[in-house]
């Protein structure tokens, strides 16, 4: 698998997600956050990562949730698909504990640096 990630904020949020499932379900699994529109949680699906989600369960989740984050771990510890849509980066800060700052938005490859939090986006985070 090729990474696609360039930010270390893809990292933090990977790295959290990954934390998420250890603490709720004692290893790494697949997960689906739907958050209210004031950024609270509404929802929170896991699945073991083997089963995943099928094509349909996860159109119906992204359906009924204005905004979400979906999070699948690879077999290797921190790598992982995450993607999210409609996600302030004060809901990602209060998860993390900690605000992101401006290193995390420097592209690793060219040094080039976003100007904003991506609100939607998606990501392979591979070794």
């Amino acid at each position: 698998m090729t990474s696609s990630a360039r930010y270390r904020f893809e990292f933090r949020v990977l790295k959290w997600a990954e934390g998420f499932t250890r603490m709720m379900c004692g290893e790494r699994r697949s997960m689906f956050l739907g958050f209210r529109s004031d950024g609270s949680v509404r929802r929170v699906y896991l699945t073991p990562t083997a089963t995943g989600w099928t094509p349909e369960k996860r159109a119906e989740l992204i359906a009924t949730h204005g905004s979400w984050l979906f999070y699948t771990p690879y077999e290797e510890g921190g790598t992982g698909y995450l993607e999210w849509s409609a996600v302030a980066q004060e809901v990602l800060e209060r998860f993390l504990d900690k605000r992101f700052e401006a290193t995390d938005f420097v592209d690793v490859r060219t040094t080039s640096v976003r100007d904003r939090w991506p609100d939607t986006w998606q990501v392979i985070v591979a070794s």
